[in-house]
């Protein structure tokens, strides 16, 4: 299906760049049939399948399935008698669309000068189903073929809806200052329309190029990926918190098929349209870690393996062209293909260009796309270059934040120790939402102690110096995990927090392979090996869950005034826009 969607909006949009390379506007009508599936004449069919040359038990099953169809109508309540129909074919039947695609087949209006050529093949209309889009590049192009599509209509018992049947002017901006053509059928006038939604794609009437062509896609795709999002949610109040792995489930088959859907026939290359959906992304994911807004957004990739969106959609651009490129000569998205192919050699606007744009973007640590020989190890290459950049460019993120200090550097045990940049973390898999929000808050600076804390201005409190964030406890080092966790001695219930866990550890066995005690190691390895312990890693989350307890139920200490003032300009946060600082690409 996901091909079939990406394979029409393909030929609409290269017909839309060639025209506009052409200098000449491009018409296309939307035309939409009453009832396409139920009012099929059955005879009509049958006589047709015949002349394709069907025949033998399938076709006899098929013509005996139909004719033993029987039907009652419930209205009110009240049941009718049982009747027979001579038309129709079953609606939502996996076969139903092959057998109107055939009664359309013969469906062939009269060629002309104005038709737009793909790959130097003719095209002037595209079926769906029961969809069918029809276009020109002249007026009387596109009246004749609709005059022809209204007599095939009359002999082949179709009925066209009139009031939902529109007519889209695109293809040069000259078509767009000239005075609208009344376009009818049947006499009847057709409507103009702004955008449409063809097989799953909405296009907008624009001069504009590339992603502009899409603007409206982007705002109805983010829109229900917004309403899905909020949905999923709910389920918080039948089930409590939303586990980071189902929510990552749900999140994967529920909400991204709507982030990144037209990905495939639309590089990013106007990345403002793309903030809904990254917002959306962001949003999902600061849920189900329970972080709030202003998390780091590095941290919801490195945490749940997902790529950022900019990403994603570019590999799955990739794929379908490698899709693309694997296709027979004669199928018509090869012939758009090719079509794409001299445009971008001519230097017209077009697909590819736009996604050489959205890769030219990226810091590749490899040579970009080679256009003059795209073949499927090239683009496998270049789709690996991609998923690496993504993972460079979240951990390059971490490394350079002072938030992400406690995942520096950190590596991930599967057999041996590697650093994965991006991975699903096995902390997230405790069932217990309370210890695990914990232990997720100290690792991502989320956490209420006054490192954190203290780090922004809010409430009339300016931002502190870090060095001015002082334990509340021992009143001596600066309040952060690691101080918090391992070194902090200013409470007798910490203390003995923190030797009934090392006692507990030690029970459960806590060494490595070299037999050497994470109680005896540096405190930021010690938290490393806690964390991607698999047998340690609940009793961790309980620890911090229990420290955090004690400190909030001591009021943090905030400097005086004389404290602040005494504070070099060095130490003072730079007060940056936070929104000019952000990444667009994560």
């Amino acid at each position: 299906l996901e091909s079939v969607v990406a394979r029409d909006a393909t030929l609409r949009s290269c017909a839309i760049e060639k025209a506009r390379a052409s200098k000449l506007p491009l018409y296309v009508c939307f035309v939409d049939f009453s009832n396409a599936f139920p009012w099929t004449d059955r005879a009509a069919l049958w006589l047709k399948l015949h002349g394709h040359g069907l025949g033998g038990p399938l076709f006899d099953w098929l013509r005996k399935l139909y004719s033993d169809l029987e039907y009652r109508v419930v209205l009110e309540g009240a049941l009718s008698e049982e009747f027979s129909s001579l038309i129709g074919i079953l609606a939502g039947d996996s076969i139903s669309p092959d057998l109107w695609n055939v009664y359309l087949a013969d469906f062939k209006p009269p060629g002309c000068a104005e038709d737009i050529t793909l790959g130097g093949r003719f095209v002037s209309h595209l079926e769906q189903a029961d969809d069918m889009a029809i276009f020109s590049t002249s007026c009387e192009g596109l009246q004749r073929k609709l005059d022809y599509l209204w007599h095939y209509c009359s002999i082949n018992f179709i009925l066209v809806n009139l009031g939902k049947t529109k007519v889209m002017i695109q293809g040069h901006s000259s078509a767009f200052a000239s005075p609208r053509h009344v376009f009818t059928m049947h006499g009847a006038p057709i409507d103009y329309c702004t955008d449409y939604t063809y097989v799953g794609v909405t296009f907008s009437s624009t001069a504009a190029a590339g992603a502009r062509m899409f603007e409206k896609h982007y705002e109805n795709k983010a829109k229900k990926a917004h309403q899905v999002s909020c949905v999923t949610f709910q389920v918080d109040s039948f089930i409590g918190d939303l586990p980071p792995l189902e929510g990552k489930r749900l999140y994967t088959a529920r909400v991204e098929p709507h982030l990144t859907s037209g990905a495939e026939v639309c590089p990013d290359s106007t990345m403002s349209l793309l903030l809904p959906h990254q917002q959306v992304q962001h949003t999902f994911l600061q849920r189900i870690l329970g972080l709030n807004p202003r998390c780091m957004r590095a941290f919801l990739f490195s945490e749940t393996g997902l790529l950022p969106l900019a990403y994603r959609r570019i590999l799955l651009t990739l794929r379908y062209m490698a899709y693309l490129i694997g296709l027979p000569e004669h199928h018509l998205a090869s012939c758009a293909w090719h079509e794409c192919l001299e445009l971008f050699a001519n230097g017209a606007h077009c697909w590819l260009g736009d996604l050489v744009k959205v890769l030219d973007r990226l810091p590749l640590a490899g040579d970009k796309l080679n256009t003059g020989m795209i073949s499927g190890e090239e683009i496998l290459r270049v789709s690996d270059l991609v998923t690496a950049c993504a993972a460079t460019h979240v951990d390059s993120a971490i490394s350079k934040s002072s938030k992400g200090w406690l995942l520096a550097g950190r590596t991930q045990f599967r057999g041996s120790a590697n650093h994965s940049p991006i991975a699903f973390r096995s902390y997230l898999l405790n069932p217990i939402a309370a210890h695990r929000k914990a232990l997720t808050s100290i690792l991502l600076a989320e956490h209420p102690l006054a490192e954190a804390k203290l780090r922004y201005a809010e409430r009339g409190q300016p931002a502190v110096p870090r060095r001015l964030r002082i334990c509340r406890l021992c009143k001596v080092d600066v309040e952060d995990p690691i101080h918090a966790l391992f070194i902090c001695e200013g409470s007798e219930d910490l203390v003995k927090l923190r030797h009934t866990f090392w006692t507990q550890c030690r029970d459960k066995g806590d060494t490595r392979d070299k037999g050497l005690s994470i109680a005896t190691m540096p405190a930021m390895e010690a938290l490393h090996a806690l964390v991607t312990s698999v047998t340690l890693q609940r009793k961790l989350a309980w620890f911090v869950y229990e420290v955090l307890r004690i400190y909030q139920g001591t009021e943090m200490l905030t400097p005086g005034r004389a404290e602040m003032q005494t504070a070099s300009e060095e130490d003072v946060p730079v007060a940056a826009s936070r929104r000019c600082a952000l990444d667009v690409l994560l």
